[in-house]
């Protein structure tokens, strides 16, 4: 359900497209007032329309300038032009959408509909980015990811949109992934839709990681790109039971999920750190803690693993803003792991119960999959349910094999809590 200021905003774009061209100057509003007036009784004044589109300093429109301004575009009121755009608009846009796919340069008039309605429909908005990814038309691709304006404001959206085409690169072939290399080196934003917002750990030796590393290879990197790629070369080894001497040091705040799998590899590296875990702003919790639970759960450091559920409890397990099922799973991984610790069977089943991998995104399902297994194994265990026990140990072997994360042995799952 769109907010009355989303429906205004496409009230606003409905005027624009009946008279072809974006309304920036009174000329503009002059032609819109001609138009509309033929369509109402009572008409809607110059400085009113003026006022509408922000020429003049602008308050929000009262009802009686929406229900004319939708008068005028043919409406019986403004509710009644809220009610078609639910029915059409959606249709609209993706008709639209269709017409630009194969296009290799967009006219203004086709910019603008981007820029105007791409946050209304991220649904729509990403399956066009997708084709266009599968199309091979890197040419409108890297035009798009050059609109400023062309992308929604809200992180979850823009997250569910990189996953949606870090899907798609899944699909491409060799000859596609050195073209889409290319554009990557050269085009920043969608470089961190592909590569840095969706983390593959499916592709760490597969498209994902080719495309990570020609990047590194060729682009003029931020210190914070070098750092994300030096931290997944890191965990790729990590995963693959290899271990890793080097870590790069810190030079400038980074993002809370980077600096958490930063610490996190800290912690591996070098066994004690000087970094406080409870230092950390409940408001970056979640994501900070996003990369270095895995870690700590891998690396069995019950002692700080206690400390975050214990600190961090309400942040972890509350839905945040952005591609919430993941970060979900984690936290009930870390919670089972814990309780098990705490010889807290009862509470561990509850913790999973709760858990579906079904809905993890693809980015990270078959990772804490197979991550879930080191709590679900120990709960067959005690429970003597032996067939539980051989289907766990089936998948997670197929699972260890198809990641080719070696770190995951029979030996590892079956020894992972070591109580007596």
């Amino acid at each position: 359900m769109k907010s009355k200021d989303q429906y205004i905003d496409l009230l606003r774009l409905k005027c624009e497209e009946t008279i072809s061209r974006p309304i920036k100057s009174n000329n503009d509003v002059a032609q819109l007032e001609i138009v509309l007036n033929r369509n109402i009784s009572n008409p809607i004044s110059y400085s009113s329309l003026r006022r509408f589109f922000g020429l003049v300093p602008q308050t929000k429109p009262i009802d009686k300038t929406l229900n004319k301004i939708s008068e005028g575009l043919g409406y019986l009121n403004f509710t009644e032009f809220c009610k078609s755009t639910i029915r059409n608009n959606s249709w609209i846009y993706l008709n639209k959408l269709h017409e630009l796919e194969f296009k290799a340069v967009l006219k203004d008039d086709e910019v603008y509909f981007i820029e105007k309605t791409s946050y209304n429909y991220p649904e729509l908005f990403s399956i066009f980015l997708r084709q266009l990814l599968l199309n091979n038309n890197y040419s409108l691709l890297d035009r798009i990811f050059k609109l400023p304006k062309a992308f929604p404001k809200s992180d979850s959206d823009n997250g569910e949109i990189a996953q949606v085409i870090g899907e798609a690169v899944r699909k491409l072939k060799s000859m596609q992934l050195k073209k889409l290399g290319d554009l990557l080196v050269k085009n920043h934003t969608l470089r961190k839709y592909i590569l840095y917002y969706f983390v593959d750990y499916d592709g760490f030796f597969s498209n994902y990681f080719y495309l990570l590393r020609y990047v590194n290879k060729n682009a003029s990197l931020t210190h914070e790109e070098r750092l994300f790629y030096h931290l997944i070369c890191r965990t790729k080894k990590y995963l693959r039971n290899k271990s890793a001497k080097r870590l790069l040091k810190l030079d400038e705040e980074i993002h809370p999920i980077l600096y958490g799998r930063y610490i996190g590899h800290e912690i591996i590296l070098k066994g004690n750190t000087t970094f406080n875990i409870l230092s950390v702003p409940k408001s970056e919790a979640q994501s900070f803690f996003h990369e270095l639970l895995p870690l700590i759960i891998i690396n069995k450091d019950k002692s700080r693993l206690e400390i975050i559920l214990d600190k961090y409890y309400e942040e972890l397990i509350t839905p945040g803003y952005n591609t919430f099922e993941d970060k979900q799973a984690i936290a009930l991984i870390s919670l089972a792991v814990r309780n098990i610790n705490n010889l807290n069977f009862d509470a561990a089943k509850v913790n999973l119960s709760f858990l579906n991998t079904e809905e993890i995104l693809p980015s990270h399902k078959n990772f804490l999959t197979i991550l879930s297994f080191i709590p679900k194994y120990y709960i067959a265990v005690i429970s003597k349910n032996h067939s539980e026990m051989n289907e766990i140990t089936t998948k997670y072997i197929l699972l260890s094999k198809q990641l080719n994360f070696s770190l995951f042995t029979i030996d590892y799952l079956e020894n992972y809590f070591n109580l007596k």
